[in-house]
């Protein structure tokens, strides 16, 4: 390592002590999938691993790394196993309500006895709009 990078890595130590020392005292004692936990583990692993990369440093990355890592273990574990079938783009909402458009019509049009409701013509040109 060059003198610079040397210079840089015991800088970077001094200013991590603090942020060190408030994870093992204090966030340690947050559940792990804490909002607070995870921003602020996740700060310090973009930070950690910024750093190592910087000076050179592969143990500082590592440990950035591998709190990365934790952090999204935690929210993939907040969110739950099915959170990500339920996210659905703008394109996905807007053909669902065009179909419930559509299927409400050709319901009243196959049975006389149905009335449109006065609302299904005009949610069906809104839709078409978006």
């Amino acid at each position: 390592m060059s003198l610079a990078r040397n210079f840089l890595d015991t800088e970077y130590r001094v200013l991590r002590a603090p942020t060190r020392l408030m994870e093992r005292r204090i966030l340690a004692r947050l559940p792990e999938e804490s909002f607070i936990r995870m921003g602020a583990e996740g700060g310090l692993g973009l930070l950690d691993t910024l750093a190592g990369r910087v000076v050179g440093n592969r143990d500082v990355r590592q440990r950035g790394t591998a709190l990365l890592d934790g952090v999204q273990a935690s929210w993939r574990a907040r969110r739950g196993p099915n959170d990500a079938t339920q996210l659905r783009t703008p394109a996905v909402i807007q053909e669902d309500r065009r179909q419930q458009s559509a299927d409400t019509v050709a319901k009243v049009a196959s049975d006389p006895g149905e009335t449109v409701p006065e609302s299904a013509p005009h949610k069906l040109a809104a839709v078409d709009e978006e």
